[in-house]
């Protein structure tokens, strides 16, 4: 965490820089800052000034590498009294500091004026905005130096105020003293906007297209995203939206692109950049003729920068008929951008994806958008993408006519979330028995303490009808809607887990209004967190129940009737927050096999929707690419088939030479590359199916501890299962997954990135970011030497 925080501040430190005095919280860093360190910033502070002070407080900040600093810190600040600041280091979000840098320059330019306002007039007025030491300090240079110098430090303290009311109060201040002058002046800048708002819309005559109502108000914008070394995790992307008038020198920024001519807008960080691109967009729409449709698209140079402005045009977007999606280089495989850019009306993407679709002619012209929006246009050099684009914008011009607890917590939330409050706790409450009944450690202890100190809270919550779970209500509907229209419907409901499976069951037949269906369960064979699945026989005698039963009308089911199931009187197949790739997709709407048959997806996940509606793109691609291969003749065909297994052998015959030629040797192991602690040796490593990497035998197993996935998927003939971390508690360093192959359920998968290879002759530690780097050759694996090291 300390690395995210350190990036964090180096990513804002300019406003740390403009805000702080680091004499105020020096005195509550002395657990982190050495003496030395300290003299320095206030000799630093009396030779440069506070700016200068400030920066080298960061610096020695950044150097800090004992725990809790970064607590502390923030501790200082609140101490202090500087709580914009803390919560906007705290948050990652300086929004809020942003918007006063127009008042500080506008403070800078009536400083003549100001400093003949008397300090000690005007400071009782300003105890809200300005720190206690801040107004002490104030007072002590106006009795030792003049009033002038007491106005000249008030106008330093109100330009570095972090306090979010500070103009509002200053203005105030101003009127209550009784400077009026100073007030009008003060409040000159935003008359001046009032007047170059009503100039704009004489000039322009109709001011419709551009009296827009925006429901937006953009975020900092801090740095370009191209400079700036913090992740998305660690800077806060969260536009909020409410309503709002451009500013006229928004409105001016988007004239000429308004008027319908090329434009390059160049201004301030801050400044709303994307506020006009919406604005623009918009009157693009507004303004599209009758018989023509328009169709934009905005290009990110970045990931980060894709993902935060694709949610801003979303948002935006989202109450309107336009249609918002975007491609990146993470989703490109996903989907094809020919089905994403036909389908909506706004386009986010990454360049190189638009690139590439004109040069595999995916997309046949830069001419089917009617507005192309460049962010970060200055990237417009050399071999970069944008350049890319504007040189075939260009041809068109000339060219053209124109682990086990934890999983139990887990599957409580799920429940809680999916079904009722009622059924999560009674499944909390029967695990907490069975771990009584079989002997406490320590966390089992504990845990249990907890549980019961809040279990009659969770009791009356569970009782509390408002705790009502609103996709039961819709599941309700669903169900009762489809038996009254059709008495004879069978059902196929399928969920994400075993739990779930029975607290629908339970929920169902205890739903007066549903028991009449008396549901049946479907269950994998495998046992899974000391729950045992569903013997062979007893999943045949339930399929064969259902099929000729007329009593059960709804099978709650699992993965396990995904595939291979056939229930012909089957008509409707329900996904209850049940997601997967296309294939198991297809597969599971398959299992509805009477005509008429319905699939319904029920879900309060908008990244559930999202990718059922990709899935419906990728079946598109799917049928095409069928069709496209049915008009082969058989010649082509056989031809095609014949250049890709020889290019694929080639491949696979160069990859197995690169190897043999390095020692296979058992002269190296692998050590945590964070703790360094032994993991396991190169000869016991083997390789699955020439590029992912395993390790033989129980050993290393004693080395590592697994965790859920956050994200369990299926890729290759793998399933991932948990997360593979450093077994020291200290290091808990992420080693790689665990995986589902074949006939091994958690098959450990490493990554070398995680490891430092050791010399065991010579001592010498080797660092790989790829395994085709590594200076050591690997076995094939093998199933029958992983049994017999089982």
């Amino acid at each position: 965490m300390t690395a995210e925080q350190k990036a964090g501040l180096r990513c804002y430190r300019q406003y740390i820089e403009k805000t702080l005095n680091p004499a105020y919280v020096l005195g509550n860093m002395k657990e982190w800052l050495s003496d030395v360190a300290k003299e320095r910033i206030q000799t630093e502070e009396q030779k440069e000034g506070l700016t200068a002070a400030a920066a080298l407080f960061v610096d020695s900040l950044l150097q800090l590498e004992s725990e809790g600093w970064f607590r502390g810190f923030l501790d200082a600040l609140n101490a202090a009294g500087y709580t914009g600041l803390r919560e906007a280091i705290e948050n990652w979000d300086f929004q809020k500091l942003e918007s006063l840098e127009v008042h500080r320059q506008l403070l800078k330019r009536i400083e003549a004026t100001m400093r003949e306002i008397d300090a000690e007039q005007i400071i009782p007025f300003l105890n809200t905005c300005l720190i206690d030491r801040e107004c002490e300090e104030i007072l002590q240079v106006r009795e030792l130096k003049g009033r002038m110098a007491g106005a000249v430090k008030l106008i330093e303290c109100l330009s570095r105020s972090d306090k979010e009311n500070w103009p509002k109060t200053f203005h105030l201040a101003l009127e209550r003293a009784g400077y009026d002058p100073t007030s009008k002046l003060w409040n000159m800048k935003e008359d001046n906007d009032k007047e170059m708002d009503a100039e704009m819309e004489d000039q322009n005559g109709n001011s419709s297209a551009l009296d827009i109502n925006i429901q937006y108000s953009e975020e900092a914008e801090v740095h370009n995203f191209s400079e700036s070394p913090c992740s998305p995790s660690e800077v806060s992307q969260q536009p909020t939206y409410g309503p709002k008038k451009p500013r006229s020198y928004q409105i001016e920024l988007a004239q000429p692109a308004v008027s319908g001519k090329n434009t390059i807008i160049c201004a301030p960080t801050g400044s709303g950049k994307t506020f006009v691109a919406l604005l623009i967009c918009d009157n693009h729409f507004q303004n599209m003729p009758k018989e023509q449709k328009g169709k934009i698209v905005f290009l990110a140079t970045k990931v980060p920068v894709y993902e935060q402005q694709k949610k801003v045009f979303t948002q935006h977007f989202e109450r309107t008929r336009y249609k918002v999606a975007g491609i990146s280089g993470e989703t490109a495989g996903d989907v094809s951008s020919a089905s994403i850019i036909e389908g909506n009306d706004i386009i986010v993407l990454t360049p190189q994806i638009l690139v590439n679709s004109l040069k595999d002619g995916t997309i046949s012209s830069l001419a089917i958008f009617t507005l192309i929006i460049f962010d970060e246009c200055h990237n417009t050099i050399g071999n970069h993408p944008y350049n890319v684009l504007m040189t075939s914008y260009l041809n068109l011009k000339f060219d053209s006519a124109a682990k086990q607890l934890p999983q139990k917590y887990n599957d409580a939330l799920i429940i809680n979330e999916d079904a009722r409050t009622q059924d999560a706790l009674a499944y909390l409450t029967e695990f907490f028995n069975d771990i009584r009944s079989g002997g406490f450690d320590e966390i089992d202890r504990q845990l249990t303490v907890n549980f019961e100190a809040k279990q009659q809270e969770l009791k009356e919550a569970s009782e509390d009808e408002l705790n009502e779970n609103p996709k039961l209500e819709e599941l309700t509907f669903i169900l009762n809607e489809e038996y009254r229209l059709k008495p004879e419907t069978r059902t196929l409901l399928f969920v994400t887990t075993r739990a779930l499976v029975s607290a629908l069951k339970k929920w169902i037949y205890e739903n007066p209004t549903l028991s009449y269906l008396k549901p049946d369960t479907l269950m994998g064979r495998s046992k899974r967190n000391q729950q045992t699945g569903m013997t062979l026989s007893n999943q045949k005698g339930v399929l064969d129940s259902f099929k000729t039963n007329s009593d059960s009308k709804i099978l709650i089911t699992t993965a396990v009737a995904d595939e291979g199931i056939d229930i012909a009187q089957c008509n409707l197949v329900l996904l209850y927050e049940y997601s997967g790739n296309v294939t198991k997709m297809i597969q599971v709407r398959g299992r509805g096999r009477a005509k008429d048959s319905k699939c319904i997806l029920v879900t309060s996940k908008s990244e559930v929707a999202e990718n059922e509606r990709n899935n419906i793109y990728k079946e598109e691609m799917m049928n095409k690419a069928i069709e496209q291969l049915q008009e082969w003749d058989e010649e082509k065909f056989a031809r095609k088939i014949n250049d890709l297994q020889n290019k694929e052998k080639t491949m696979r015959d160069s990859r197995k030479r690169g190897r043999t030629q390095k020692p296979l040797g058992g002269n190296r192991k692998l050590l945590c590359g964070k703790c360094k602690a032994d993991a396991c040796n190169t000869e016991d490593i083997r390789v699955i199916e020439e590029s992912h990497h395993t390790v033989l035998g129980a050993l290393f197993k004693e080395r590592f501890l697994t965790k859920p996935h956050k994200k369990p998927s299926c890729y290759d003939n793998f399933e991932k299962k948990c997360k593979m971390y450093c077994r020291d508690s200290k290091c808990q360093h992420d080693w790689g997954i665990t995986v589902r192959y074949k006939t091994f359920d958690d098959l450990p998968v490493i990554k070398i990135e995680s490891f430092v290879v050791k010399d065991v002759t010579t001592g010498k530690l080797s660092v790989f970011r790829k395994w085709r780097d590594v200076d050591f050759a690997m076995r094939e694996f093998d199933i029958n030497e992983m049994s017999s090291t089982e």
